[in-house]
């Protein structure tokens, strides 16, 4: 009897122990989408596409959008941008901090493409998401943009808050 007793309980601690390491295992993905905007309101809102390569790796595309009008109050037009990048997660807890570098382009339509030339840069920056439920994180970015055309100039940092579904 006793024997069984000493065998149950050590079944039992074993059971704990082991789930309790699976419960802090964090979920895998492969994808996440991302829909972001501005904190700031003259900037434009977007919709990134992730692939993760690993654990702590991810490659994005991101595509951003906008309608604006130019100095003259006639130009009008869209205000389109396409880039793509390389996240560095520091973590895979719930609380994950990255840093991300990439580069694109900005394309400017209708009027605002007569009066504005398109612009290539490049950026690099940090963000973290959190994790609220499994598959859905809140994310915030802060980065730098460098262009590189039509002038070479440093831009001062956009940040953004975004909402992210992982799959």
């Amino acid at each position: 009897m006793t024997h069984r007793i000493i065998a149950s309980i050590a079944a039992l601690t074993i059971l704990m122990v082991s789930q309790m390491g699976f419960a802090q295992e964090p979920p895998e993905y492969n994808y996440a989408l991302v829909v972001g905007a501005p904190v700031d309101s003259e900037e434009t809102n977007y919709v990134s596409g992730l692939l993760y390569l690993d654990a702590l790796s991810a490659v994005r595309v991101t595509a951003t959008f906008s309608k604006q009008e130019g100095d003259d109050e006639n130009a009008e037009g869209m205000v389109l941008g396409a880039d793509g990048g390389y996240m560095m997660f520091l973590n895979n807890e719930r609380i994950s901090p990255y840093l991300v570098g990439g580069a694109g382009l900005v394309l400017y339509t209708g009027d605002l493409g007569d009066a504005l030339d398109n612009e290539v840069f490049a950026y690099g920056g940090l963000g973290v998401f959190y994790e609220v439920t499994d598959g859905f994180s809140l994310g915030a970015e802060a980065r730098f943009d460098v262009y590189v055309t039509p002038d070479f100039e440093f831009s001062t940092a956009t940040t953004n808050l975004a909402a992210v579904f992982h799959f």
